[in-house]
């Protein structure tokens, strides 16, 4: 085998290790959402306990989200999100395998936010929008907000929501005209535990008031909402089987040790000449 050989031979296997490895991490994300060719129906409102009230509808039954109200967060601050009664296109992205364009923003800490809130909803969506901000960096106004902020700075890396945890869903607008006419924007959901049936009230993430922080009152849009039929137990994917991912991830790392070995190799070999 010559040189140009080996090389094409190096080049396969770092390509099919790479495809092997991604497809195992994006495999365990255990939340289970409708695939990126469903439109989802999105009505937001004005939250108490968070900066959307998110209304969810067209949601396809069998998956960990469903029609219901959602605490919802603001993500980009190039543009307005018209409010109820109007309504936008949207579909769902876990923030655990977002999509391309959006996956080099700072989701750790935005799920780590999530599930360490201090203060009120305008605190904790200020300390979001300094991790992620599709516009332009931000910097917090509060005193609350920096200690989310710094906290997560502290203990957020490599932070993955696990079971009953919440995780945030990336609602991806599906843009009609004008591309600046609805905010990208996420919503609160509880991660599934052993395929139960997610419970995605805003009432079941009010953060823990303190002496100066007096619960709100619930509004309407944040009442607790009653399953239909149409909203059955999600059934668990492959995705879900953690022997098969390890084992995905097993054979990427194989094939990279193994593509390390073939380009030493070829360096000795040209070392030689």
């Amino acid at each position: 085998m010559n040189s140009k050989q080996l090389l094409s031979v190096v080049a396969m296997i770092i390509l099919t290790s790479t495809i092997l490895i991604s497809h195992a991490i994006a495999a365990d994300d255990p939340l289970k959402l409708p695939p990126s060719t469903t439109v989802v129906i999105l009505e937001a409102s004005n939250g108490t306990q968070s900066y959307f009230d998110t209304k969810l509808s067209a949601v396809p039954a069998g998956y960990d989200v469903t029609n219901a109200t959602y605490l919802g967060w603001c993500i980009d601050q190039s543009a307005e999100m018209t409010r109820s009664p109007a309504t936008h296109t949207v579909t769902l992205y876990s923030s655990l395998s977002p999509p391309g364009d959006l996956a080099n923003e700072n989701w750790t800490m935005v799920n780590y936010i999530l599930n360490h809130k201090q203060g009120e909803a305008q605190d904790i969506q200020e300390a979001m929008w300094y991790f992620i901000n599709l516009n332009s960096g931000y910097s917090p106004q509060s005193s609350v907000a920096w200690a989310m902020v710094n906290d997560a700075k502290a203990n957020g890396a490599g932070f993955v929501p696990t079971q009953t945890q919440i995780a945030a869903v990336i609602a991806y607008p599906v843009f009609i005209t004008d591309p600046s006419e609805v905010q990208i924007s996420i919503i609160e959901v509880t991660m599934p535990s052993n395929g139960s049936e997610p419970t995605p009230t805003p009432t079941q993430t009010t953060p823990t008031p303190t002496p100066s922080q007096t619960t709100p009152t619930p509004t309407s849009s944040q009442t607790t909402p009653t399953p239909t039929p149409s909203q059955t137990t999600p059934t668990p994917t492959s995705s879900q089987t953690t022997p098969g991912n390890e084992t995905l991830l097993v054979i990427g790392i194989i094939l990279a040790l193994a593509t390390i070995v073939i380009v030493a190799l070829l360096i000795l070999r040209r070392r030689k000449k």
